[in-house]
């Protein structure tokens, strides 16, 4: 992407949540969804299930509870745990494959996979913390047949912790 069009998709994303939940179509069975079309799994899962999508705006809500054991915290930081940034970037592309699946595949398993490639920008305003419940946003920005750029937020409650633009690839299985 162009400078001149991540400046004004990072304003938009800073401007209120991606996903519009007034026209949303809800995913039953989220979790059993999230292990069909991710290959992760734990302690390197962290969408913990889809919650809805909309088709016609090509985006997604899911979620993800950070535990309060979770190893992570045991050093990131001692004292004052933090959930880390990279991991925050990290479930947006597994919230960005889960879309990318249902829209292309709708939600069938698919041996071609998404490997982000690059994070354009990235802005982190707001901690998550142990026992927060992330809602990850995700909407695909540009996609053709080797290429994919989606935007992403991760909000806490009402508030915005990050907002991103990567670009992943699209591999064969």
């Amino acid at each position: 992407m162009r400078l001149d069009e991540i400046q004004p998709l990072m304003r938009r994303l800073r401007r209120g949540p991606l996903h519009d939940r007034a026209s949303e179509t809800a995913v039953a069975g989220g979790q059993e969804v999230v292990h069909r079309v991710l290959p992760h799994r734990h302690p390197f899962l962290f969408v913990d299930r889809i919650v809805a999508y909309d088709r016609e705006a090509g985006t997604m809500l899911s979620e993800r509870l950070v535990p309060e054991d979770d190893p992570v915290f045991a050093g990131h930081f001692p004292g004052r745990p933090l959930f880390p940034a990279a991991l925050q970037i990290e479930a947006i592309g597994q919230a960005t494959l889960c879309l990318w699946n249902v829209l292309e595949n709708g939600g069938e398993p698919n041996e071609a996979g998404l490997v982000v490639t690059k994070v354009e920008h990235a802005q982190f305003l707001h901690p998550v913390l142990p026992g927060d419940r992330m809602q990850l946003h995700a909407t695909i920005v540009y996609a053709d047949d080797l290429v994919v750029s989606a935007a992403g937020q991760v909000i806490v409650g009402d508030t915005l912790c990050a907002a991103l633009i990567i670009k992943v690839s699209i591999v064969d299985g």
